[in-house]
């Protein structure tokens, strides 16, 4: 049986006794997936290639970043959750997402639910697919994000005085 078949079975038995599908993942993913291992430890801190690959060119850019930091977002449910986005780019204020699985339904889904609670949040996340993972088509589409996410931001000016 696989983990994945084994956590739809619990899932299937928890719903039975009202106990939310979300908060259930979460604690799974924690539980199998703790913060800075990964299952086989070949790319750790990171939990995949996906996101060894994307510390590996956000240093190559000079991005500073850290791993897995805590964000309070408030659900399309409007539920308040503690996630773990997979990167944080500290001087931008701005997350980035590792989608690493196409084809799979389910994880799209939850893909889905979680673009939407972010936006609901007003929380900037950029999003990277396996697809993206090649350096050149990476390095622009990073740019490109930070860039957008920059724009559409109110300026702030450091000298600014508030007159009443």
């Amino acid at each position: 049986m696989t983990s994945k078949s084994i956590l739809d079975s619990t899932v299937e038995k928890l719903r039975e006794i009202n106990i939310d599908k979300t908060s259930l993942k979460e604690a799974f993913n924690k539980k199998l997936f703790p913060k800075r291992s990964t299952t086989n430890g070949k790319y750790a801190p990171y939990r995949s290639y996906g996101e060894h690959r994307i510390a590996e060119f956000l240093k190559q850019l000079g991005i500073e970043f850290k791993y897995e930091q805590e964000a309070e977002v408030v659900d399309i449910y409007n539920k308040r959750r503690i996630w773990y986005p997979d990167f944080y780019l500290t001087k931008h204020n701005i997350y980035l997402e590792f989608y690493g699985i196409t084809g799979d339904a389910d994880y799209e889904e939850e893909t889905q639910y979680k673009t939407q609670s972010y936006s609901k949040s007003n929380i900037d996340v950029i999003e990277v697919y396996p697809a993206q993972l090649q350096r050149t088509i990476f390095f622009k589409h990073i740019i490109s994000e930070v860039e957008r996410i920059l724009k559409k931001r109110p300026l702030v000016h450091k000298n600014a005085t508030t007159r009443m």
